[in-house]
């Protein structure tokens, strides 16, 4: 497997908390990990979109079908049978933060963003 990042060397500084993206990146990471299979590629990337910051993960597993895309967010939520899922928590609206989710056919695209 590779893991391969672009990180935006012009992003300036942002608040978040740190305990929510940390949280929500792992769980993230740890699900495109679990997707993908030897000769799989992990792309992370930062960016600035609209006045927001990007972190986008995206990973060259199988994809996750559009039925469950909105179960993903729940706590717990899992489609594995070996243990109880994580979910990937929301981000709060505290935060000023959203994720969202997508996929398409081949690769799947998670991305968080924040202000």
């Amino acid at each position: 497997m590779e893991i391969v990042t672009n990180f935006d060397e012009a992003l300036e500084p942002f608040c978040f908390d740190l305990q929510q993206i940390k949280q929500a990146l792992l769980n993230i990471l740890v699900n495109a990990l679990d997707a993908t299979l030897p000769g799989d590629t992990i792309r992370i990337a930062t960016g600035v979109r609209d006045g927001k910051v990007d972190v986008i993960i995206q990973d060259s597993g199988q994809g996750i079908d559009k039925e469950i895309i909105p179960e993903i967010f729940k706590p717990f939520y899992t489609t594995k049978n070996t243990w109880i899922g994580a979910g990937t928590p929301p981000v709060s609206s505290a935060s000023s933060g959203t994720i969202r989710a997508r996929s398409r056919s081949g690769a799947k695209l998670k991305k968080a963003q924040s202000s």
